[in-house]
This record gives C-alpha cells, structure tokens and sequence, in this order.
C-alpha cells in the first residue's frame, strides 16, 4: 500500500479530493485523461498492497494501487480519488501523498472506475522508549525500532553522517557533533540499543546484533578493525537476548545460553585466557550460565540465575568486588555471597541491586574506594541501576537519584562540583521510567514520552541544540530531526 520515508514535522498536504491521472502501473499522477474519457471504462480491479501498515505521527508516503481489467492485465490512465476515513490521523492529498499526523487509526481509501480499496492505517505517538547515554554522546529508540543518536560524531557513532560540528577546546579544533537527534541512517530496526565509550549496538528482532562507530580495538564485531557510522553486522551468526557495551569492549547473552565478548582485553575483559583484543564475539572462559551481562570501563560482570554475582577484568580500582587485589581473564565470584536482581558495571565500579531494592556498591567512585560490595547509604529501595565514569544513579518509584562524583552536575542535584557518597535526587520533579549513566553524562526516560539529560554537555549530548554548556539539572532533549 505505502512507500514509506521518514520525514518528521512535515507540512500537512491537506485532504481536498480531485479527480487525477494516474500512471500506468497506479503508483502516481500523470496528467488528467478527462474527466468523461473512456480510458477507464475496462477497470475490473483495484487493490492496494498491504491491507494494513503502522506508522508514527510524523510519517509521510505516498498510496500505491494497482488496477487492472479483467485479464488481470494493467489499466492505464486511470481517475483515482483518495480519501482518508479520520483526518485527524492521516490527511491525503489529491495525488495519494499522505501525512500521519496524529495517533489512532485511519483508512485510506482510493475510488477509480466505479472500484474501491481500502487499507487500515495505525498511527502511534513518537515517544521514547529507550534512552542510552555513552562518551559524550547519546542514543534513543521510539516505536517500531526508529533509532535516534545525538552528541559527537567522531568516530561514526551517531550511525549517520552528520555535516555540523562542536568545537574540541582540548585540540582546539571541530569535530563532527549533532545537538539534537538525528535519525539513524540504513532504516535500521532495533529492539534494543546500548552505547558504549566511541561506538554503539543495538539488537533486531532475529536477536542479531549490530555496532556502529569506533572499532580501534574490533568492538565492532566485525572481524576487522575498520571504523564506521553504518550499522555492521557482529560476525558468527549468534542470536543474542541481551548485550551490553563497555568502554571499548562489548558483550551479550546468546539465545539459548552462552556469554560472549568482542574488543579490547587489555586486562582480560573479555572473559578469555588469551588477553588479546578479539574481532569477533568468543566465549566467556568459564562461571555462567549468566542471565545477564554488563561491559564497564575495562572489566565485565555478570549474574547467574540464583543472583550470585561474577566479575573479570580489571581490578585496580576493586571493582571485581572480589577482595583480593589483581585482574582477572576469568570470572570470579563477588564477596559477601549476596543475592542480586541486577548488576551494572561503571568505568571504576560496579553496583548491583540485591532482592528487596537495597543498591551494594564496589570499587572507586567519586571518593569511595571499596574493594568489596558495600551498601548504598540512604535506605532507598531501586528497581533499576546504571553505572556511568565515576558515579552511578538508580531508579526508586518515578524519581532517580544519583552518587558519586558531580565534576559536570551528572548527579543531576542542581548543582556543581563536588562528590556524594549517598544518593541525592535528581532535581525538577519529573517522572522518570529508566535511567541511564554515561561517561561523565545521564540520560532518562520520562513518563510523558520524551527524554531528559543532564551532565556534560561539552558536544552536545544533552540533545538540548547547545554545547558545551553542562547542566547539573534535567533538560528536555529535543525534537528528532530528519
């Protein structure tokens, strides 16, 4: 039925109906055969392909039909009027161009030869699902898997090309940036996506996995170490549930069981016995089965189904959580023998949330050092945890609180500077839905359907068309853009 194009907060065409010509295979206008010619007369059919399509508010494209005699062959030149049965979803115009402009539900009708066909139209509101904050840049999805990215571009992880730049005072030079979100390019559709330090992956429906951006170290996946903003399949044909990326190393949950890593290994992230940076998914030596993985700055953890928690890697910082000082190629069993519902992993840290809601904590954070899980003081209980460059924040009811160190206002207090070994709520009373902890900047889902950040803003991550302007206070990231 449609050729669809993504074109968001296009004009509205309008909904008049004339009488016009069509092409001779139906799919657009051609100049008038006359409104009493006979060059119609022999239409026996009319259908448009498919019945049925989904959209969001914003979407435009144009009808395609087909009409043909009674031999089934091609009628040509043939007078066709559109109409839509609920204008307030979608208008069309009288060459069949449509625009979705609000959300419901809306047939689409063309009439030609004294024949009609229909198709039904479901229109849903841009809300963000999904919000990942990373290095200094950050990604987003809305329905039907519609990838956003926004923030700096150097290496390709906004998975689009992008012509505005920010400028770098640490070169002081530019580099590629956007200030608010662009759309991912190739119509990529993802279930999922997690960003990392330079690069980004996300996950489709088949539960194969994609990575964009940076591939120094081959955190792509892709058996190469060539760098990119198209989206590049990871290698090796798994099928994952989960995946997590980490500083410049990723991991995931393959379907049916099994952990893998891909990247850099500098310090045995990768769960192998080799210490050498891998190109393509291996499997984690040893512990699991896991249920569920977390990559952080150059260590990974991991929890089993009984909640018990692993971790490999770097430990110079103690956040193996093992307490015993040295890495690890391996994974090894977290302290305290404690029960844990979900695990993140920071650049210097790892926190966990443990049955009851209760967050323990490991590692360096802001001017924490503990080699071991040590509770979270406060008496908060947490549904979710996201550990980020030094600081982590959680998520108890609608609010989310942050700890750790708030150099750039990533604590989200409303102010700047400073550590806090507790959690301190993020300020400007919205209702968040999930939170997410990058580099040195938060992003969050709010119950109205957008998306607010706060942090560093040095490239502009906060997705608010500003730089370098950091806010220790949410802001509203902005419309996406075509």
């Amino acid at each position: 039925m449609v050729s669809r194009r993504a074109a968001w907060y296009a004009i509205a065409l309008g909904t008049t109906v004339l009488l016009v010509g069509c092409k001779a295979d139906g799919t657009g206008p051609t100049a008038p055969c006359g409104i009493l010619s006979p060059c119609s007369t022999n239409l026996q059919g009319l259908t448009l392909t498919p019945k049925y399509d989904t959209l969001l508010v914003g979407d435009t494209g144009q009808v395609v039909f087909a009409a043909t005699d009674s031999s089934g062959g091609t009628v040509a030149n043939v007078h066709a009027t559109y109409s839509s049965t609920n204008t307030a979803v979608v208008t069309v115009d009288t060459t069949g161009g449509f625009h979705a402009i609000g959300a419901g539900s809306a047939t689409l009708k063309v009439a030609a030869g004294g024949r009609t066909a229909s198709a039904f139209l479901t229109v849903l509101a841009p809300v963000v699902v999904a919000a990942q904050a990373g290095g200094d840049f950050s990604c987003m999805l809305l329905p039907l898997g519609r990838g956003y990215c926004w923030g700096t571009d150097a290496k390709g992880q906004l998975q689009r090309t992008v012509s505005t730049t920010c400028f770098d005072s640490a070169t002081t030079s530019t580099v590629p940036c956007a200030l608010a979100p662009v759309a991912m390019s190739g119509g990529l559709r993802l279930t999922t996506v997690t960003t990392g330090g330079l690069m980004a992956c996300g996950l489709v429906a088949s539960g194969a996995a994609a990575c964009w951006g940076d591939n120094s170290y081959g955190e792509l996946g892709t058996n190469t170490t060539g760098s990119g903003s198209a989206a590049q399949s990871v290698v090796g044909g798994l099928a994952f549930t989960s995946i997590s990326a980490g500083l410049t190393h990723v991991c995931g949950i393959a379907t049916g069981g099994g952990t893998y890593c891909w990247g850099n290994d500098s310090t045995g992230q990768l769960g192998d016995t080799g210490i050498v940076y891998s190109t393509t998914p291996i499997p984690v030596a040893g512990g699991g089965p896991f249920t569920t993985v977390s990559a952080g700055g150059i260590h990974t953890c991991a929890l089993v189904a009984n909640g018990a928690a692993f971790c490999w890697g770097d430990n110079a910082f103690g956040e193996l959580g093992n307490g015993v000082a040295g890495n690890t190629s391996q994974p090894v069993a977290v302290a305290n023998g404690l029960t844990f519902v979900a695990i993140s992993a920071g650049t210097t840290h790892t926190c966990g949330i443990v049955t009851g809601g209760a967050v323990y904590c490991w590692g360096t954070y802001g001017a924490v050092t503990n080699n071991t899980p040590t509770i979270v003081g406060g008496g908060l209980s947490f549904t979710q945890i996201a550990s980020g460059g030094g600081f982590s924040c959680g998520l108890s009811g609608a609010a989310v609180y942050c700890w750790g160190t708030n150099s750039d206002g990533q604590l989200g207090s409303g102010t700047l500077g400073g550590t806090s070994a507790t959690p301190v709520q993020v300020t400007g009373g919205l209702a968040f839905t999930s939170v997410s902890a990058g580099l040195r900047h938060v992003c969050a889902t709010v119950g109205d359907g957008t998306a607010a950040c706060w942090g560093s803003n040095v490239f502009g991550p906060l997705g608010n068309s500003q730089q370098a302007s950091e806010s220790a206070s949410p802001v509203i990231v902005g419309s996406p853009l075509g």
